[in-house]
């Protein structure tokens, strides 16, 4: 199976999805240019440092590197329909939340400003704030906290991550990044 080639390719029951994708995709695409390239990342990472209060390193910065290079592989930026269709057919491989692991394991470097290896809800405030979805961080981080700790490590942050890209239904992970819908008919 390869990835779709376009819009109509994708099932009607793959349209929850897509709009979530769709979603992360136009957030994260920070100057608003229909792209996504290496400079929304870097810049992305610099406002999340900046809004934790920590010194945007040069480490920290090759952080939202890596960060771009795992979610858009090519390098050279993408735009929304290529996405969209490397997304879903990622979500529809095999085991998507044991792989969102090691595939997250740069954004989570990157979100943990102070190293110790866990997310605070400090840093994970910060790294939602450059995505103008801050409003909505604790409701998404004690969703995260899966063990009450107060902390999320790899294994709770990659799975939510998983879980906001591969549920194909409404699901509370919808607002992993902010929240989804605003009310209940889902606008």
């Amino acid at each position: 199976m390869s990835p779709s080639n376009s819009k109509s390719d994708f099932p009607p029951e793959e349209a929850y999805r897509r709009s979530k994708v769709s979603r992360f995709f136009d957030l994260v695409d920070l100057n608003k240019d229909g792209t996504v390239e290496e400079d929304d990342f870097i810049e992305w990472g610099r406002q999340a440092a900046y809004g934790a209060g920590v010194e945007y390193t040069p480490e920290l910065a090759d952080y939202w590197k890596n960060c771009f290079g795992v979610y858009f592989a090519d390098n050279a930026g993408c735009d929304k329909e290529k996405y969209l269709q490397a997304m879903i057919y990622w979500s529809n491989m095999d085991n998507p939340v044991a792989m969102a692991v090691e595939v997250n394991t740069p954004l989570m470097k990157a979100i943990d400003t102070n190293g110790d290896g866990v997310v605070s809800y400090e840093e994970f405030y910060a790294f939602l704030k450059p995505l103008g979805t801050e409003n909505s961080a604790r409701e998404a981080f004690d969703l995260i906290d899966l063990d009450g700790s107060g902390t999320l490590d790899a294994k709770e942050f990659a799975e939510a991550c998983a879980r906001y890209f591969c549920d194909k239904e409404e699901s509370p992970y919808e607002n992993v990044f902010g929240k989804f819908r605003t009310s209940s008919d889902g606008n």
